[in-house]
């Protein structure tokens, strides 16, 4: 038998609950947020029933008028949540962010497996650990109810980015009848050793949970988990260069301002010349998207020059978090540069809905967005753009800081 101790967090100090989006609504003005998203989606969205038939959706939205009189608040986020998403595209989704009250901890699926990767100071050693139970309930079914409010039509590592974040929310789980109130979430965990840690963590505004000092799992970030803000001397985010001693390495992690590429295009053609390795590393991993219109008018072409003209190599390195328009581009660096795809599967497909179409609901003033333009970058329909050269991530990797990717160049 597995020994079960059971921690009890002292955090109260900071507990401050975001407030519901609808407080002071009516159930009228409820349904009015309901009838205004779905105008958006037939509006916006080129083919809305493709993977919900628009019965099955007529059906479901029925149910939710049915049942609204005996809803609470987070019972009628969830329910709105669940329509859109049940559309199936990554960019149709509700954006309730500074409403959502989060537990001080963050979980990750690394290697195929949620873990823990951060957490207040004072419960360290739960670092690591794999989640096993919310509220009594065993992590498969609470992640079987949590898939109903993720986009239901991506990949799988788009979905698991989605229920990592939502493992932490009280709004989400409590309006699946996973907790019993959204002031708390009371996990089981398991450890290394194979014990059954029991923890219950109040949940904080987005305020409250910046509050609490955190640990990390890692030992310390690999080079493309760093600098995530750094303003360029461009002046832009996302975009900066690096010579390596066996290759260049180039982070194109965000889309900054047109102005930012042209003035960034000069420095990456520069280097890219001066590099005596010839082998160049554009690094896609931790963009989820933008606008790749903008790279392909204003950067790729100076871009593909240098590499041409110095006889580079370049390897594209995509994985979990590389998604919509850093899909696309991804899919230019291939046809363009002659890179070579090297990490893991994509969140994003390379085929598929995208573009989002902004809107806010008029009563909750909930912001969201549909899918709006059917967009193709490859002949073949997948799931996902796989890597020519796959590396996979261990949670040894992510335990010591490594990057199984610069580990494969450097050989």
């Amino acid at each position: 038998m597995r020994k079960i101790i059971a921690i009890i967090l002292g955090l109260v100090s900071h507990t401050l609950i975001a407030q519901s989006p609808f407080v002071g609504l009516s159930n009228d003005a409820v349904l009015e947020d309901l009838a205004y998203m779905q105008t958006q989606i037939e509006t916006f969205h080129p083919e809305p029933y493709l993977f919900i038939s628009q019965n099955d959706f007529k059906v479901r939205v029925e149910e939710f008028q049915r049942d609204l009189p005996g809803m609470n608040d987070d019972e009628k986020l969830v329910g709105l949540l669940g329509l859109l998403t049940a559309i199936g595209q990554g960019h149709c989704n509700l954006r309730p962010f500074d409403h959502y009250s989060r537990v001080a901890i963050s979980i990750d699926v690394i290697a195929g497996e949620y873990r823990v990767i951060s957490i207040d100071e004072n419960h360290a050693s739960l670092l690591g650990s794999v989640p096993k139970a919310i509220n009594g309930m065993p992590i498969a079914e609470v992640l079987a109810k949590l898939s109903m409010v993720v986009p239901q039509h991506e990949t799988t590592s788009f979905s698991e980015g989605w229920i990592s974040y939502y493992l932490t929310v009280g709004q989400i789980l409590h309006g699946l009848g996973i907790i019993n109130n959204n002031e708390s979430i009371k996990y089981q965990f398991e450890l290394k050793d194979g014990t059954l840690a029991s923890l219950t963590l109040p949940t904080n505004s987005p305020e409250g949970r910046a509050a609490i000092k955190r640990v990390s799992a890692t030992k310390q970030r690999p080079l493309y988990r760093q600098r995530q803000q750094e303003i360029t001397d461009e002046g832009g985010r996302g975009l900066w260069v690096k010579q390596m001693d066996n290759f260049l390495y180039f982070r194109f992690s965000s889309y900054p301002p047109t102005k930012v590429f042209k003035q960034f295009r000069k420095k990456i053609a520069k280097a890219i010349r001066n590099d005596p390795s010839k082998r160049l590393f554009l690094d896609l991993r931790q963009n989820g998207g933008g606008d790749f219109i903008r790279v392909r008018k204003h950067f790729l072409p100076t871009l593909e020059k240098a590499v041409k003209k110095s006889g580079t190599q370049v390897y594209v390195g995509i994985g979990a978090n590389t998604f919509s328009a850093a899909v696309s581009n991804a899919t230019d660096f291939v046809k363009h540069l002659k890179g070579v795809l090297i990490g893991e599967i994509t969140s994003g497909r390379p085929n598929g809905y995208q573009d989002n179409c902004g809107f806010v609901l008029p009563n909750s003033k909930i912001p969201g967005s549909t899918a709006c333009t059917y967009r193709e970058f490859i002949d073949e329909d997948t799931p996902g753009l796989f890597p020519e050269i796959e590396v996979n991530t261990t949670w040894e990797h992510y335990v010591n800081g490594l990057d199984p990717i610069m580990e494969y160049l450097n050989k």
